[in-house]
């Protein structure tokens, strides 16, 4: 039942209501009541009340706790009263789930501590291994890593590294017709550890060769076939016995030369050795009576070297030039031959180069130049004196005009009495069997 009390009342007046006495507290602004047997009062409010009482009550509007103010003989507080625990209240709706988080990263397995042993590498496992594995080669006492892909040996201590027992040359000429070609490079470990081959190139895909190939220190090189790739990279090839790499360089050239062929409808040139760069001529000094290819070199400069089969009458073998069907014998002007005797000719004038020129086997080696309009003569390996090429001296004039209509093999007769000579364009069916001139290439 509601209780009306008075309004605006005075500090200490009363008030009864339902047989309770209440009496007014202007200091709290609230009614207290008064228990009959001279009991406490109970004060309602969110602070504790003033000048209490001994057995006042105050209950804390706050947080809804009882306390009793108490004098325990020395001093006088408020002193909490709690009463039996009540019964468990109804547990509470469960809350809704948190978010998983993301899963951390798996660390990276640490590299075991330990090497498995093996009689030696080839005892080595080629699969089923971790980057990380170590393993022992008890012939070697070396220790090997696995990288991934293969086995890299930790270096430890001292060591010295391979030595080559076959070096190759530093230059090589490809095949013009796609045949492969080989270069050979062995070494040796002074410890006696194994040796494994490689090769790198520069640039690191030359178009100068689809392929490089590699079996225990033989690497087989397949060319292009295509004449725009012409020209030359670089190929090291390197010996490593597992710590240590010793290498070896070489400047690989790709150039395509010229086929050569003959008229065999021509009385003078004979069909039962002629061929594609070869050619077996019966020739004289008689008009007309010279042998020339039915192609031209490639222009610029170019080389070439005539293997001697069949000695003839005086034979005469160079180079000459001029439209088709110019006469290129003995007394022209537009060629540049060797003659038999070891002499240059270019029309009647002869000049002395070589001596006992021109027997079976022997290399006569011919360089031109359709720019200056010059040739270089050459034989077995030696280039006539002053007229060097690869020292930069000039060579010797031949007119027809070579800028415009280039040179072609030639054989002419230096004897009025015909003879019969065979030659083999060793450079284009074999390869130059002496070194191309720098700057020249297979005419």
């Amino acid at each position: 039942m509601a209780i009306n009390f008075p309004d605006s009342p005075s500090n200490g007046d009363t008030h009864t209501a339902n047989g309770v006495v209440y009496t007014y507290n202007s200091t709290s602004t609230l009614w207290d009541t008064i228990s009959g047997g001279g009991g406490s009062s109970v004060t309602v409010s969110d602070t504790a009340p003033t000048s209490p009482s001994d057995g006042d009550q105050w209950f804390d509007s706050t947080d809804g706790s009882l306390s009793v103010y108490y004098n325990d003989g020395s001093s006088s507080q408020w002193i909490s009263a709690s009463g039996p625990a009540g019964a468990a209240g109804v547990d509470g709706t469960n809350g809704t789930n948190g978010t998983d988080g993301t899963d951390g990263t798996d660390g990276t397995d640490g590299t075991s501590g330990s090497a498995t042993s093996y009689a030696n590498l080839a005892a080595f496992p080629s699969s089923g291994n971790t980057a990380g594995d170590l393993s022992f080669a008890a012939d070697t006492k070396a220790v090997y890593i696995w990288d991934g892909t293969e086995w890299d040996r930790i270096s430890s201590g001292g060591d010295e590294t391979p030595r080559l027992t076959t070096t190759p040359s530093t230059t090589h000429n490809l095949n013009s017709d796609g045949s492969t070609s080989t270069i050979t490079i062995a070494a040796e470990d002074p410890e006696g550890f194994p040796i494994t081959y490689s090769h790198d190139t520069n640039p690191s895909s030359p178009n100068q060769v689809t392929s490089i190939t590699d079996s225990g220190g033989v690497f087989t090189l397949t060319p292009s076939t295509t004449s725009a790739h012409a020209g030359n990279f670089a190929l090291r090839l390197k010996a490593s016995d597992g710590v240590h790499i010793t290498s070896h360089a070489i400047t690989v050239s790709l150039s395509f030369q010229t086929n050569f062929t003959f008229d065999t409808s021509l009385s003078m040139i004979n069909t039962n050795y002629t061929a594609t760069n070869k050619l077996e001529a019966t020739t004289s000094t008689s008009n007309a009576q010279d042998a020339t290819s039915e192609q031209i070199g490639k222009m610029g400069k170019g080389y070439l070297e005539y293997k001697v089969i069949a000695v003839g009458n005086y034979p005469m073998i160079g180079v000459g030039s001029g439209q088709s069907g110019v006469d290129l014998g003995y007394n022209n002007g537009n060629a540049v031959y060797i003659y038999v005797n070891g002499d240059k000719y270019s029309g009647a004038v002869g000049t002395s180069l070589f001596s006992g020129l021109l027997p079976v086997n022997s290399i006569v080696m011919v360089a031109y130049d359709t720019v200056a309009e010059e040739v270089w003569l050459g034989y077995n390996g030696t280039w006539a004196s002053g007229k060097d090429p690869t020292a930069g001296q000039s060579g010797f004039s031949c007119g027809g005009a070579p800028a415009t209509h280039g040179f072609k093999p030639a054989l002419t007769s230096g004897s009025s009495t015909s003879g019969t000579t065979q030659l083999e364009i060793i450079s284009h069916t074999q390869g130059a069997q002496y070194t191309i001139p720098s700057g020249w290439e297979l005419a």
